[in-house]
């Protein structure tokens, strides 16, 4: 038989905390220094979730009866919301991210822009679908629907491939000893 997993809470991070003298915490747990820049990932991110919302007020005629169009694009909202909220996690702690930030939004970017363009061409192709079964109602509309999925599937396409680009370093904290107490 194995040996026996450590068990951890969800906030065993609070461990790496410590008291100091004057009262305040500082976190003394292991840090991640990024090289590279999130900045064009946060507009990218930025732009999918724009391109994604408005596409859903756009009064598309699949769009107000047809699950099959209706839930690639409600994964759609949803993977770009989440992955603007993550990268704006990630940028608004500069270059230096502790770990459990690091675990909770940077780990999480690439699949979230993956599953964004999966849902983005999913959306394209639902709704190719419906306009081959019952031919197209209103080209303007059709158009503007369209481009703006097409938008956010390039955006998640984009953002994918700069997540990568950038590199994460481990920093190990420095050891205290016994006699530091």
């Amino acid at each position: 038989m194995s040996k026996k997993q450590k068990r951890t809470s969800r906030r065993a991070y609070l461990n790496d905390f410590r008291l100091t003298d004057d009262g305040t915490y500082s976190y003394e747990g292991v840090h991640y220094k990024r090289e590279g820049s999130l900045t064009s990932t946060l507009l990218f991110s930025v732009g999918a979730a724009i391109a994604a919302i408005v596409s859903g007020l756009i009064p598309f005629e699949p769009m107000l009866n047809t699950f099959y169009v209706i839930l690639p694009f409600l994964g759609e909202i949803i993977c770009s919301v989440c992955l603007v909220w993550n990268v704006s996690r990630a940028v608004s702690h500069r270059e230096t991210l502790r770990e459990y930030i690091y675990k909770k939004s940077v780990v999480r970017v690439h699949p979230f822009c993956i599953a964004l363009t999966v849902f983005s061409s999913l959306c394209v192709v639902t709704s190719v679908i419906f306009l081959t079964l019952y031919g197209v109602s209103n080209v303007l509309w059709t158009a503007l629907f369209l481009l703006c999925t097409l938008i956010s599937l390039a955006c998640g396409v984009y953002c994918a491939k700069a997540v990568k680009k950038i590199t994460w370093q481990k920093v190990e904290p420095a050891r205290r000893s016994v006699l530091d107490d």
